[in-house]
């Protein structure tokens, strides 16, 4: 099931296309390498716990100063990538741009209550965008 704001479902060529990847089992891609959802040491309730009961060092105490880069004019022809903030990148290679996770809701979760983007990380919208920017929902 895919949420409306993280994308759909592939379909017709595009699934076909996915479908080809060895990576690609059954319905969709396996790791090829074990990734537990929890530590093998501890519980579902542990790690719950620790998550509601908030460490007050893990958020900046003033706002995280950032440079706004103006994506629509970059001229250079090398490489370029510009980091957005959590795990989110812009780069632009062979005079094409890529979006890589990218979040502009201010949350890094398509719940909006949980992970918070940090004052200053949030500088970019897309509006910041070019029009030859390709997004791909997998």
């Amino acid at each position: 099931m895919s949420i409306r704001i993280t994308g759909k479902n592939p379909s017709g060529t595009h699934l076909a296309l996915l479908k080809q990847s060895p990576q690609y089992k059954k319905n969709g891609f396996k790791n090829i390498s074990a990734t537990p959802t929890l530590p093998e040491d501890q519980s579902f309730y542990d790690v719950l716990k620790k998550y509601l009961k908030k460490n007050p060092d893990v958020k900046p105490a003033v706002v995280l100063p950032s440079v706004k880069t103006d994506l629509k004019n970059i001229t250079s022809t090398e490489p370029f990538i510009v980091w957005f903030g959590h795990s989110s990148y812009f780069i632009r290679i062979a005079g094409k741009n890529f979006l890589i996770d990218p979040v502009f809701s201010g949350n890094a979760a398509p719940i909006s209550c949980m992970v918070r983007s940090f004052n200053g990380s949030d500088v970019y919208t897309t509006d910041d965008l070019s029009p030859n920017t390709h997004t791909r929902s997998l």
